[in-house]
């Protein structure tokens, strides 16, 4: 045993500083292994908890996710504290991120690790969208829509206190809606409940304390924030629509979380901001503009034959993109300015930037 923690002892001191600073930040006990166990040791060498459980993750913010094999390829996962002691009841089932199921009641509920708040089993349903450290929680109901179908509700709380930001009232699940920069976009799925032939999500954006962003009549938020600027979107008239080119039935523009308007809906599409740069989609040809929304790079592109994905995204100032229409490699400054171009193939060597 003593060998055993001479060795985690020097793994620990061969640590990247970044590595150990992060460490110290956020744990002071370290996974030890004894007789194919695994348990917990201090910084001094000393065993804190016993070994135990066939599997041990380094606690984060005084918790820690342990596991024991129970047979068939299955496990019982626990969540510790920095005694060893179970922070959930025993019957309930822990999940993933926080989120834990009791098998009883057929009901979820979840531990803040941030603030120690722990919301007995009470929802139908409950996750999260990306990582499982948001600030927020979707929750879901069933509400008996018609005879034989049940059709989820969704709303979202949040995970400190366990307050409803967003009431239960959307019953659409869609690519985008989530959690980003302090804000939360939900959905609601059209088709169906209108007199027209109007289809698809109508989506909602939400401040962290619930309150929804209000948009000019007739533009909706058609993403998450990123860098401060999310994509928006307007739904063109019967008599616009013969008269724009992709003849999608809508347009694209860039505003503020706020709601403030930056670039008025009038692209094709318009993608997440990466690096300062907004990539859009406009008559088949893909451009990039500022966060201000100014066209840097005109839409002369072509990226992708067959409609605007997949849209490329700026890294450290610069932007790689294979250019279909002259089958040329191009590597582009933040001002637009090429700086250099190889071809995909010649002379049966392919080229490329790394």
């Amino acid at each position: 045993m003593k060998r055993l923690m001479l060795v985690w002892v020097m793994m620990l001191c061969l640590m990247p500083l970044g590595s150990w600073a992060e460490e110290e930040n956020t744990s002071v006990l370290y996974p030890i292994r004894e007789n194919g166990l695994w348990g917990y040791m201090n910084r001094a060498g000393e065993v804190v908890i016993k070994p135990q459980w066939d599997e041990a993750d380094l606690f984060d913010r005084g918790v820690a996710i342990v596991s024991n094999n129970t047979g068939d390829h299955e496990e019982k996962v626990f969540l510790i504290d920095e005694t060893g002691q179970e922070i959930l009841d025993p019957v309930w089932e822990y999940q993933h991120g926080g989120i834990f199921y009791d098998p009883e009641t057929g009901k979820f509920g979840y531990y803040d690790r941030n603030t120690g708040f722990l919301h007995e089993p009470a929802y139908e349903e409950l996750f999260s969208y990306g990582a499982t450290d948001e600030e927020f929680l979707f929750i879901a109901e069933y509400a008996r829509m018609e005879e034989e179908n049940d059709c989820p509700v969704y709303g979202v709380i949040r995970k400190s206190d366990g307050k409803s930001i967003v009431p239960i009232a959307y019953d659409g699940l869609y690519d985008g809606i989530g959690f980003s920069e302090g804000y939360i976009l939900v959905a609601n799925e059209i088709h169906g409940r209108t007199s027209d032939l109007d289809y698809g999500p109508e989506y909602h954006l939400f401040d962290q304390n619930g309150t929804e962003i209000l948009f000019p009549e007739g533009i909706m938020p058609y993403g998450l924030p990123h860098e401060g600027v999310l994509t928006i979107m307007r739904k063109l008239t019967d008599e616009e629509k013969p008269l724009h080119p992709s003849r999608w039935g809508q347009v694209f523009g860039l505003a503020k979380p706020d709601g403030t308007i930056i670039k008025e809906p009038c692209f094709d599409y318009v993608f997440n901001a990466s690096n300062g740069m907004v990539c859009f989609f406009q008559d088949e040809r893909n451009g990039w503009m500022d966060l201000i929304g100014e066209v840097i790079i005109p839409p002369v592109y072509d990226l992708w034959g067959g409609g605007p994905l997949p849209e490329e995204h700026y890294h450290n100032d610069y932007l790689v993109l294979y250019d279909e229409a002259t089958e040329q490699f191009i590597l582009l400054d933040q001002y637009g300015t090429k700086l250099y171009s190889v071809p995909r193939e010649l002379n049966g060597i392919r080229y490329g930037f790394r």
